[in-house]
């Protein structure tokens, strides 16, 4: 019987490429054991479909880990299913005045809520008073709205605004109209719905562990709104300031403190100081890697007829 050479033991043979008589004319067809050239025709449509399914598990796993990013925080934080004890109106339902308006939440309370590292508030919600709260919508002419990480503590604030103001105070609703508008949905006792909601134009990067947040409201031309939910209890997480009395302008650099403040829902969005790739993004990667791989392997073992 005639011997035929083994096409792996040498790299010349190796390389050699199949005729068609070879293959399909009887005679023995030497097995191809490496270096088969990667643009062969057949399979090479497997190869890009497994790199365009690796792309779009990669992109459906980054959203999935950006949605699950998303936290929410009521501060107080014991308000989140209980409704406050107050109302107030301030700083948006102040008639034809015009005022500033600033709040203080204690950093305790957003860690309890399941913040305790650097991330970006991207919304801030209020919600009606049970009692004297009600559906409404209007448009607010001109208002401005601040967020910057202070050293005052609640029922610490200085009536001096300024005072207030943290190193890192940050415009994050510039100058303009404010939509608001609520429904009152909501258990008749409340607490109603956080439907009241300000999306910021800029996120603001808050860390817990540098300090508090202060909320900084110029209201420049009034309007008219509903009394939302507060809460008034003296050495809670919430307290304010504000130039309430009469003459005093959203211009004035002094205002009023008391312990009362407004029930307010924080949204955070995924973010922080070193970005890291999300687990979905590295599940993506690891399939799409792993499936182009093992379809390589099969084209490199393809055989003759």
């Amino acid at each position: 019987m005639e011997r035929h050479p083994n096409p792996c033991s040498s790299s010349v043979n190796a390389r050699q490429t199949l005729r068609p008589q070879d293959r399909c004319l009887g005679r023995p067809t030497p097995r191809i054991c490496m270096e088969v050239p990667v643009n062969l025709p057949r399979g090479g449509w497997l190869m890009r479909t497994a790199l365009f399914v690796g792309l779009i598990v990669l992109v459906l796993g980054s959203m999935i880990s950006v949605a699950e990013a998303t936290t929410m925080v009521v501060v107080p934080f014991f308000d989140t299913t209980t409704e406050g004890n107050d109302n107030n109106g301030f700083p948006f339902n102040i008639g034809n005045s015009s005022m500033r308006y600033q709040q203080v939440y204690g950093a305790t309370d957003f860690v309890l809520g399941g913040v305790a590292t650097p991330q970006n508030i991207t919304q801030i919600a209020f919600r009606p008073d049970a009692s004297a709260g009600g559906a409404f919508s209007s448009t607010l002419l001109s208002i401005q709205i601040d967020l910057s990480t202070t050293s005052k503590a609640p029922d610490g604030l200085s009536t001096t605004f300024a005072d207030n103001v943290g190193a890192n105070d940050t415009v994050v609703f510039p100058r303009g109209p404010l939509a608001l508008s609520s429904s009152n949905s909501g258990p008749a006792a409340g607490p109603k719905a956080f439907d009241i909601v300000v999306n910021l134009s800029t996120p603001f990067l808050y860390d817990p562990t540098k300090g508090n947040l202060l909320l900084d409201v110029r209201n420049f031309s009034g309007g008219t709104a509903t009394f939302l939910d507060a809460q008034i209890t003296q050495g809670d997480s919430i307290s304010r300031v504000l130039s309430d009395w009469p003459g005093s302008t959203v211009s004035s650099s002094t205002g009023t403190a008391d312990t009362i403040g407004l029930v307010t829902q924080f949204t955070f969005g995924a973010a922080s100081v070193v970005p890291e790739p999300p687990t979905g993004t590295l599940i993506g990667m690891g399939a799409g890697m792993m499936f182009g791989y093992r379809s390589l392997l099969v084209r490199r073992r393809r055989r003759g007829c």
